[in-house]
Formats: C-alpha cells, sequence, structure tokens
C-alpha cells in the first residue's frame, strides 16, 4: 500500500501542479540520499524526492517514503551541509518509523493522518484555510496528542541526522546553523507553520549543539554540485542569482564531479551557443560517466533538437536505465516524444507513464484499452494489460 500511496501523492501533486520536474535535481537528490543511506544504522527502501514549487523554507516527510523539498529551502540553504541536513532530517523520520509511532493504530489511523497531511499540502497551494481545515479533520480522527511528528520525534531525527552528516564527510554540525539562522527570520510564521509541531529552532540548535560528535570545521568556498544545480533550479525565479562558475576562465583540470563539469558546458553553451559543440561535450561526459543519466538527459534532448540520425540508437539505453527508477515529467515526456517519433513498440506505454504520473488518469486508462483492441503483438499486448491492470488498481484504490 505504501508504493501505491508514494504514486498516489506524485500524481496528486504533479495534477495540481505543485512539483518543480527538474531531472537534474531529482537525480542529485537520489544519488545524496543513497549517500546518506550506505552509513545509516537503520537503512531506508527506496525514498522518492520531489521538489515542491513554493518559495517557503519547508520540507515534508510522508507515508510512501516520499521527501518533499520547497524551492524557499534550496533558495534559503547557504551550503550543501545546510541543506542535506534538512534531507537528513527528513530522512530520519522514515528510517526511525516514526509515521507507525504515530498513532495506536497503525494499520488505519496512521493512512488518515498521512492522507490528510498529503491533502493539507496540495489544497494550500490555492486555499491556506481549506488545507488548515483537512488536516486537523484528520487529525481529529486519530487524537491531538498525534500532532504531525512530537516534539521528541524533532529531536530524535535532528540527532540521526547529524549522525548521517558526520558519517558521509558533511559538517555534522550545519543543522545547528540552519535552526539558528531559520529562528531569526520570519519564516517560521509562514503559513506551512500549521504542519509542524516542531520544537523552536533555538531548542533545536541548542540540542544539537549538546551532542556534536566532531569539532565543527567550516566549509571550504569552493563550488560545489549543489551550488550549480541550486543555480539552475532557481535562476528563472531570481535574476539576482550570480552563476556560481561565472569565475572560470575554463574547466578545471582537476574537476571529475560529472554534475560540475555539466553546468560547465551548459554555462557555456548558454554565454556562445553553439548546439553541436554542446551535444559533442555532453556526448562525450556520457561515455565518460556512463551512470551519469542527468549528461544522457540533456544528450538525447540535444540530439531531437537538431534532428540527430543516432537519436532513436541512442534512446533505447536511457530508456531501460530508466524504466525501474523514479522520473520526472520533463523524462517521461521526453521519452513519450522520441519513442513515437522512432516508431518503436514501448510508445504507448511511455505515453501512458506520462499522462498518469501527470495526473491523467483517465486518459492513460483509455489509451491502453484503445491500443489493445488494435495491437495484434503477443508481447505488446501482454505488457499493455500488465500496465493496465496495474493502473486500475491504483486508480480504484485512492479514487
Amino acid at each position: 500500500m505504501a508504493k501505491d500511496f508514494s504514486d498516489f501523492a506524485v500524481r496528486s501533486l504533479n495534477k495540481q501542479r505543485t512539483v518543480t520536474n527538474n531531472y537534474w535535481a531529482s537525480y542529485w537528490l537520489s544519488q545524496k540520499i543513497l549517500e546518506l543511506n550506505l552509513v545509516n544504522p537503520q537503512p531506508t527502501s527506496p525514498i522518492t524526492p520531489i521538489i515542491i514549487r513554493e518559495d517557503t523554507v519547508n520540507a515534508f516527510a510522508i507515508p510512501g517514503n516520499i521527501i518533499g523539498l520547497h524551492l524557499g529551502l534550496w533558495q534559503f540553504s547557504s551550503t550543501e551541509s545546510e541543506f542535506l541536513s534538512v534531507l537528513a532530517h527528513e530522512m530520519s523520520h522514515i528510517s526511525l518509523d516514526h509515521f507507525s509511532r504515530l498513532s495506536s493504530n497503525q494499520s488505519q489511523q496512521g493512512w488518515v493522518l498521512a492522507s490528510g497531511i498529503l491533502l493539507s499540502i496540495l489544497l494550500a497551494q490555492e486555499n491556506p484555510e481549506a488545507a488548515n481545515a483537512a488536516l486537523f479533520s484528520a487529525l481529529a480522527v486519530t487524537s491531538q496528542n498525534n500532532l504531525n511528528f512530537s516534539q521528541a520525534m524533532e529531536l530524535e531525527a535532528d540527532q540521526l541526522a547529524q549522525k548521517l552528516l558526520n558519517s558521509t564527510g558533511y559538517n555534522g554540525d550545519s543543522g545547528r546553523a540552519f535552526f539558528q539562522k531559520l529562528e531569526q527570520t520570519s519564516f517560521t510564521t509562514d503559513a506551512y507553520e500549521f504542519l509542524r509541531s516542531h520544537p523552536l529552532g533555538s531548542t533545536r540548535a541548542s540540542r544539537l549543539a549538546n551532542r556534536t560528535l566532531s569539532e565543527s570545521t567550516p566549509e571550504a568556498p569552493s563550488v560545489s554540485a549543489f551550488d550549480v544545480i541550486r543555480f539552475n533550479l532557481l535562476r528563472d525565479s531570481d535574476p539576482s542569482l550570480i552563476d556560481p562558475l561565472a569565475g572560470w576562465a575554463k574547466l578545471p583540470a582537476t574537476i571529475t564531479d560529472p554534475n560540475l563539469i555539466l553546468a560547465w558546458y551548459r554555462s557555456r553553451a548558454q554565454q556562445q551557443p553553439d548546439d553541436n559543440r554542446y551535444l559533442a561535450q555532453v556526448s562525450h561526459l556520457a561515455g565518460q560517466y556512463r551512470g551519469f543519466l542527468p549528461a544522457y538527459f540533456e544528450q538525447l534532448k540535444l540530439m531531437q533538437r537538431l534532428g540527430d540520425s543516432k537519436l532513436c540508437h541512442t534512446f533505447t539505453p536511457f530508456a531501460h536505465a530508466i524504466d525501474s527508477r523514479y522520473a520526472t515529467l520533463d523524462v517521461l515526456e521526453l521519452l513519450q516524444r522520441v519513442s513515437a517519433q522512432c516508431q518503436l513498440a514501448s510508445a504507448t506505454e511511455w505515453q501512458a507513464r506520462w499522462l498518469w504520473q501527470s495526473g491523467k488518469e483517465p486518459q492513460a486508462l483509455a489509451l491502453l484499452t484503445n491500443q489493445l483492441s488494435d495491437s495484434s503483438d503477443a508481447n505488446q499486448i501482454a505488457r499493455l494489460k500488465n500496465l493496465l491492470k496495474d493502473y486500475s488498481g491504483r486508480y480504484d484504490r485512492f479514487r
């Protein structure tokens, strides 16, 4: 049921156009979650990170292993470690099984609470008062003592997050710095506060200070992958942002992070547009770092735009790599376009998957049903039947 709930949450948020579907940022978040999970004494099952199109400084975790991170959090975080302290905190809620511990009736009341929280997030985009009502209606079904995460759970998650950061070489003291900075701003009274029963930032900062596991060291003032992805996410909404690579006259030979290399190629392509040169660069990057899927995504976009003859050949390995992973809508939209252009048998499945995740469930079901009646390919019929059965079951469960 958790997997189905996760799917429902993503579809619902996409239907409301609440999610910023940016594959590069989503991929980076997934890699950071994996990095933190490798040192986690209570590792989680796969987590889906989503970026919420909201300027408030907030993040949340909900059943189904979804972590939502608001755009305002990206803006507010000064360093990668500050941002990761929040990500690690939300991961810790999942690791510590706080959802089950929220209520005495784990099989029913926890899901009622989670559904209320999700609904309140959805409604808050247009009507914060309705969101408040939805949340507190769900809370009334459980009990007043179950208001979101208790303060004890918040502090417990803070402490595990600090351990995870220290174990991965990040500044474990950054969570304390983040909460102190948050306490000094007006963000703590924003509309999303009704979703929290968190202790004050000063309280959390002091508790973390008492549990510092290693001496804090300031972060080096070098450019990180977080810096370039943050700029990529926010530059359209904040023209005052400066490209973190603006001071680089050339790509340093010592740079081995493919995120920084891709950011450099992209920055130069915007300053001196040359799609053919840019395609050659990202194609080389994809070959050099075969697991770095954002380079393949960028490569495929460029090839389609240029009408490259190798487009269909390049599509297959990227589609196979994406097939079993969470993919943002920008990826699914490209794959359904390219597969149709290349007249591939998988075109219907990619189009159905894009429609489904966009929150257009009836259209996805109709497409699969119609294609089943028209197809004569036994393998395709089997795939379409399985997908239709899966989607129909999920749709009926949460409709």
